[in-house]
């Protein structure tokens, strides 16, 4: 299996690295059609260590491709957070990889908690993933400014019976000033926590339309719609700048940089300041082998410097219709021209070109009689020229996303 990973590394004072946390990218299978019909999404919820001022986010790719549709960093929208309060001593919270562990050695029922923001009126919705001993459950109390009682406590028993996954939802009662979650443990019970996401806010109402051919069925599972309350800001510069990007393993130190050119590593050397068009701050200098100018991203940002375009890829234009089909398709394609096959030579091949068979794929798709129409060609040695693209897509055609 092909391994493609993406990173987010924290940095502290003077662009240390403090940690770098790793998600596996699912590989797809190039030859199952039916396995592009969508980019698989990939998500997680991560904490930032302590002294982190910046993250970078990059894509490690052992060897292939890799498709990326769209990237995000944001804020959680998450009202929880990891710092979980023991109601007595005979309650451990262990931190793991996998999420925490609560556990309560004593002999009496206990709790562990934590305050939230709540107000009258606003919505929350409750989504608990973990596996418990019998007993356990997860409680949401409302209280007012004198920390009385505030409508009904709304609870989730974590029954150990049950899926891992479950969820409440409601409006926060009259009266609220503040919530508290907490976790409740029976004597010698413990909660294997996964995840757990409590948002509060306003209610927004959204339509969903479902279509299905008829005759025909529709299933859905795990429908979810989620919305940015506010229009997404950029995040300022540090004063000290932003930290270069890290080097791929095995490309030196940092004071390489890459031309994407001659493919060569060579010296940063001193660049001429720049400025992206998003406003961060860039450097380019020439490369040492080529010429061509290279950019690095990083440093301070200098008033007046001149702005830079990065390269992209270059995306067909969205429909506003609805589109049909697998978002990515994957392509056969042979590595070799149409004057690889024998008695195909530049003149005819030219004329395969004009009728539209413009590569080894397209011949071996072919039918005979098409082909034989153009000048110069038979039946019989269309059927050749046929057989052999077959032949050659058999030996050395591979499916790709993305031509190179």
């Amino acid at each position: 299996m092909i391994r493609r990973l993406p990173d987010r590394a924290s940095r502290g004072d003077a662009c240390a690295a403090l940690r770098t946390d790793r998600v596996p990218v699912t590989a797809l299978d190039l030859g199952s059609e039916s396995a592009l019909d969508r980019l698989p999404r990939h998500e997680t919820a991560l904490v930032s260590p302590a002294g982190a001022t910046q993250a970078e986010i990059r894509f490690s790719i052992r060897e292939g491709m890799l498709g990326v549709d769209a990237v995000a960093l944001a804020a959680s929208a998450n009202a929880a957070t990891d710092s979980w309060q023991p109601s007595g001593p005979s309650v451990l919270v262990t931190q793991a990889d996998t999420g925490v562990t609560l556990s309560n050695g004593g002999g009496a029922p206990s709790t562990v908690g934590q305050r939230v923001d709540a107000k009258c009126g606003q919505r929350f919705e409750l989504v608990v993933s973990a596996v418990a001993s019998p007993g356990c459950a997860v409680e949401l109390a409302f209280v007012d400014e004198l920390s009385a009682p505030v409508g009904d406590v709304v609870r989730l028993d974590l029954d150990p019976l049950d899926f891992d996954d479950r969820a409440a939802a409601g409006e926060v009662p009259a009266g609220t000033a503040e919530a508290e979650l907490r976790i409740v443990l029976p004597p010698g019970g413990s909660v294997e926590l996964s995840s757990l996401d409590l948002v509060i806010g306003a209610a927004s109402e959204v339509g969903l339309y479902f279509v299905s051919e008829a005759p025909g069925e529709l299933t859905m599972s795990g429908v979810a719609v989620r919305l940015d309350r506010a229009e997404p800001s950029v995040p300022s510069i540090p004063p000290g700048g932003l930290c270069p990007p890290s080097p791929p393993a095995g490309r030196g130190d940092g004071d390489q940089c890459l031309c994407g050119a001659c493919g060569k590593d060579r010296p940063v050397g001193r660049g001429s300041p720049a400025r992206t068009e998003a406003g961060r701050p860039a450097s380019v200098t020439a490369c040492p082998s080529c010429g061509t100018p290279r950019i690095q991203l990083g440093g301070r940002l200098v008033p007046g410097a001149d702005p830079v375009a990065l390269p992209r890829y270059r995306l067909p234009e969205h429909s506003e219709a609805v589109r049909s089909g697998p978002a990515v398709r994957a392509k056969l394609r042979v590595p070799a021209k149409l004057t690889a096959i024998p008695g195909v030579a530049t003149s005819r091949a030219a004329d395969l070109r004009a009728a539209g068979i413009r590569t080894v794929v397209a011949l071996a798709k072919a039918e005979a009689a098409t082909v034989a129409e153009l000048p110069g060609i038979s039946e019989k040695m269309a059927e050749s020229f046929i057989a052999e693209a077959k032949r050659l897509v058999e030996e050395r055609g591979e499916h790709v996303l993305f031509d190179r």
